[in-house]
């Protein structure tokens, strides 16, 4: 290595060599603005006619990513997880990628709608999120306290990639990439499971940076009930009326007029009820 230049010379001639840099980026000093730009340089042999580079670009999970260069360049097919291809035939300038800090914007919030049934109950977590303005997010959703044998759907708005990463018995897990053009995310969690016994335990719903523990406290904060609703009481939970949620949740509130719901605000600790039970 003489300065920025590191020489490699093969032990005998080769047709077609090929060499793979592999290396870590440290995130940079706290306080600096977004973006990080950094450049992906590819090795040049000396003495050839001709070559191509081949750019995989696979960033750690806290890691939001954009291209913001890449002229002479051909973006190929992606794998499902979050990962970039790129090839080019010619002497292109290499890929600037920019970096952007994982936190996002704001605290998520949280709401709820649960439709007790004789033979099957659905419960359905929606959260909201606000995001920074004109760049890339990288966030984590966790579904928690699942009952057994649910039947766990993912709703998502387009552009949004979802890669489930983690599913045990009780839980389920997804890294969100976001695109830029999304200043809130707003995404949903479908359960539908079985009563067994006279009581379930509600779901967590969390949302946050990818870095999130799957035991965070739940981000739900209101909980609404329709169906066949009779003979049932939370445990911590207290009764509302739904001016209380019409500012922030229009659309939720007006669910719950149409169906003649009830409302309930959740008191216990990460916002969730624990037991919901039918009366004997």
């Amino acid at each position: 290595q003489r300065g920025g230049r590191l020489q490699v010379w093969f032990r005998k001639p080769v047709k077609d060599p090929a060499i793979e840099w592999l290396g870590r980026l440290a995130h940079s000093p706290a306080g600096r603005p977004d973006p990080k730009p950094f450049a992906a340089f590819t090795p040049k042999p000396l003495n050839s006619r001709a070559h191509s580079d081949a750019l995989r670009l696979l960033p750690d999970e806290d890691c939001a990513v954009r291209i913001g260069r890449s002229k002479g360049w051909k973006a190929l097919p992606t794998r499902p997880e979050h990962e970039w291809n790129l090839t080019t035939d010619s002497a292109a300038e290499p890929v600037l990628l920019e970096l952007f800090s994982p936190l996002p914007a704001a605290a998520p919030r949280g709401f709820a709608l649960l439709e007790p049934g004789e033979k099957e109950s659905i419960f359905r977590g929606i959260v909201e999120i606000p995001l920074r303005a004109n760049r890339p997010h990288r966030l984590r959703l966790v579904a928690d306290r699942l009952p057994a044998d649910a039947t766990v759907e993912l709703e998502l708005p387009p552009g949004v990639v979802a890669t489930e990463q983690t599913r045990t018995a009780s839980s389920l897990s997804w890294v969100l990439d976001v695109p830029p053009s999304n200043k809130v995310l707003r995404a949903a969690v479908r359960v539908r499971f079985r009563e067994t016994g006279n009581s379930v335990t509600l779901p967590y719903v969390t949302i946050g940076p990818v870095e999130l523990a799957t035991t965070a406290q739940s981000v739900i904060q209101w909980l609404g009930v329709t169906g066949h609703a009779d003979g049932l009481t939370l445990q911590g939970a207290r009764p509302a009326t739904l001016p209380e949620i019409q500012p922030a949740w229009p659309g939720e509130a007006d669910r719950l007029r149409r169906a003649n719901g009830t409302l309930w605000r959740l008191t216990t600790p990460g916002g969730t009820a624990k037991v919901l039970r039918k009366k004997p």
